[in-house]
């Protein structure tokens, strides 16, 4: 749900005195998951962290990619039974807990929706009618995949109902940064930030990493600089990252499950939360919630902050705990207004 032609947070030039114990941080990148991955370390790490990186987020697109025919999700999504690997057991669990928080406004059942809509397959000329989001909500729903009281207790095995797909796109690439953070933290590289295509997690000792968060009504512009310490993570959600123009007027690639229809309201949400799946998760689920609802649900996620810019760029609506991370452009500071 992110483009990699603009970042929605951009990584800054290490500029601590520490950096004296760390070494030269070096930064490379490469393409997955539909989108550019950057890894940023010391120099004297940066080769071996960068194969540790590239060897985790490989397995989670090998297991979760609804665009590879051979992956579980690929499998699935062919109508074919396929094993719950311990990835997929993990994203299924995280997807559970954000359905149930979010009144189903996160659904990885959506992916009928987003091919009406011409996200995916042949444009459209047209909107879709009443009738056809109607057949194609028949399609879609999380509780007809789990209906039971006990998930995230899973068979081995399973086939989704006929009609149904699964695509993890709003939580699969923060999950996949989780997976190649813990794994550069097992082998002993702490000084370390993993970016996929905006979703975000890093640590450093002394100092923490600066996010700049973009300014979504500014070309260029920036809304301020998150400060990313103790493994936290960001992800962000807008409306200028993918969009279908139909009868000249721009729909956004977020849409409510519940209705079948794009979000309109708000332009960007960035989330700051204690995991890159997490973060990743939220940022689409706000964006369809709004604050009031939005804020409500962030109570199921100790530690997770969040900012709210509205369409017309007027309004920044912020939690109180995202202030405490985040140093606004001056510009800026007396526009967002601070929620508990």
């Amino acid at each position: 749900m992110h483009i990699a032609q603009w970042l929605c947070a951009v990584l800054a030039l290490c500029l601590c005195g520490g950096c004296r114990e760390q070494g030269r941080m070096g930064d490379r990148g490469w393409t997955a998951m539909g989108t550019t991955v950057h890894v940023k370390a010391p120099e004297a790490q940066l080769a071996e962290a960068v194969e540790i990186a590239r060897e985790a987020i490989e397995e989670v697109e090998a297991e979760l990619s609804p665009f590879r025919k051979d992956s579980v999700v690929g499998r699935l999504n062919a109508g074919e039974e396929a094993g719950v690997s311990p990835h997929v057991a993990t994203v299924l669990a995280l997807a559970d807990k954000a359905w149930r928080e979010s009144d189903g406004t996160f659904d990885p059942t959506v992916g009928p929706l987003m091919t009406l809509w011409g996200f995916r397959g042949t444009p459209r000329e047209t909107i879709p009618t009443k009738a056809e989001i109607a057949v194609t909500l028949a399609d879609v729903g999380w509780d007809k995949i789990v209906e039971t009281d006990n998930y995230p207790s899973l068979p081995q095995s399973f086939i989704l109902p006929s009609g149904m797909k699964l695509d993890f796109g709003a939580i699969a690439k923060g999950y996949a940064v989780d997976a190649a953070y813990k794994r550069l933290q097992e082998a002993g590289i702490l000084n370390v930030l993993v970016n996929a295509g905006g979703e975000i997690r890093g640590n450093r000792e002394g100092k923490p990493w600066r996010i700049a968060v973009r300014d979504p009504c500014i070309d260029g512009g920036r809304l301020g600089v998150l400060a990313l310490t103790d493994g936290r993570a960001t992800a962000t959600s807008g409306r200028y990252e993918r969009f279908v123009e139909i009868d000249g007027k721009r729909y956004a690639h977020i849409i409510d499950p519940r209705t079948g229809w794009p979000v309109t309201g708000w332009e960007q949400v960035t989330v700051v939360a204690d995991s890159a799946a997490e973060a990743d998760a939220l940022s689409t689920s706000l964006f369809i919630l709004g604050p009031e609802k939005g804020m409500m649900m962030l109570q199921a996620y100790p530690g997770a902050e969040a900012l709210f810019v509205s369409d017309d760029g007027k309004t920044l609506i912020a939690t109180r705990g995202f202030g405490r991370e985040f140093t606004a452009e001056k510009k800026h500071e007396g526009h967002i207004v601070y929620r508990d």
